[in-house]
């Protein structure tokens, strides 16, 4: 059997009831010179089942059943498993326009890169549009990272080169955060479709919506570590964007913990998220990345000792000012 020129990875964990569709939208690309490697995470389901089924269906199909190792484990070993020279990574619960794999190939021959991106549609299961422009153009990942933070992101919705491909790290949420900008900087260019043929499908029930946990740290983690990259390659602009995105996304996640009336059972990971909003505001001095004046939630959120003391200074204050009026 000839060596596959793309291989597609799909991790498979507790989709039956979207992995056909998923299947379906793969196995109908116009790009036919491909293989599908589902990757049954250990799925509790009738997934594992479904995956065999589909094997029997179409010999460019290879499964392969491990236990569970999280989205990060499946993704490395569909890669280890792979023979193509280029690679696509697909969500199980999202689906694929059949002009995806031939447009990305197309774009980067063109251009002669190792990355190619698409566009993307957040569905509730809607068909993507029927005939797009595929029109590919080259960018910068500084201009791609600075306009299209999703796209430069997420693991899919890529073609890439098999040799830029990195490992994803195990056990942690949001691991395209950690990996995905280090693959894009380093090739500096990308081929870009504005073309939407990525189905991403919004599943309530996929880990991304879950209820929080503090696994969702992770993300501050990663955007922390975005941070330290842009600094030290001399991205400053994006530093600067990262930083303020990093920042917000600790007091967000402060107030979420608050109003889930959880600070008793989070009140480390609150210490934790002040300590390092207050190391990332000192590493900001002087750069005009905040304002104290339209930015006073920066004061309230990482400094909250000031504003107790300010509060008692000002009762005080108008507890005197009553007992000895002018």
């Amino acid at each position: 059997m000839a060596v596959p020129k793309i291989s597609i990875i799909v991790p498979v964990y507790k989709v039956e009831d979207y992995l056909d569709r998923c299947v379906e939208s793969i196995l109908a690309q116009t790009f036919i010179d491909f293989e599908l490697i589902l990757v049954d995470d250990g799925s509790p389901d009738n997934c594992p089942a479904m995956c065999d089924s589909w094997a029997k269906k179409d010999s460019r199909i290879k499964v392969i059943h491990k236990e569970n190792g999280g989205l990060s484990d499946a993704r490395n070993v569909g890669f280890e498993a792979s023979c193509g020279e280029w690679l696509s990574f697909v969500d199980s619960d999202d689906y694929v326009h059949p002009a995806m794999l031939q447009a990305l190939y197309d774009a980067v021959q063109k251009f002669k890169v190792k990355v190619s991106i698409c566009g993307f549609k957040r569905t509730q299961g809607e068909s993507l549009e029927e005939n797009p422009d595929l029109t590919a153009n080259l960018w910068s990942a500084e201009d791609l990272y600075m306009q299209r933070n999703v796209n430069a992101t997420v693991a899919w919705g890529k073609l890439y080169h098999c040799s830029v491909v990195l490992p994803y790290p195990v056990g942690k949420l949001h691991e395209d955060e950690f990996v995905t900008y280090r693959i894009l900087f380093a090739c500096e260019q990308i081929a870009v479709l504005d073309a939407e043929l990525y189905g991403y499908y919004q599943n309530p029930n996929s880990i991304m919506g879950s209820r929080w946990n503090p696994r969702h740290l992770h993300e501050l983690v990663a955007m922390k570590e975005q941070c330290d990259f842009f600094e030290e390659n001399g991205f400053t602009a994006l530093f600067k964007k990262r930083a303020r995105d990093f920042v917000k996304a600790a007091k967000n996640t402060i107030e979420n913990i608050k109003n889930a009336n959880a600070t008793a059972q989070y009140q480390e990971e609150i210490d934790w998220l002040i300590k390092k909003g207050r190391r990332m505001l000192i590493r900001c001095k002087g750069q005009k990345i905040f304002n104290l004046e339209q930015d006073g939630w920066l004061i309230k959120t990482f400094y909250p000792n000031v504003v107790r003391i300010y509060s008692y200074f000002n009762i005080l204050k108008n507890k005197l000012s009553a007992k000895h009026p002018k």
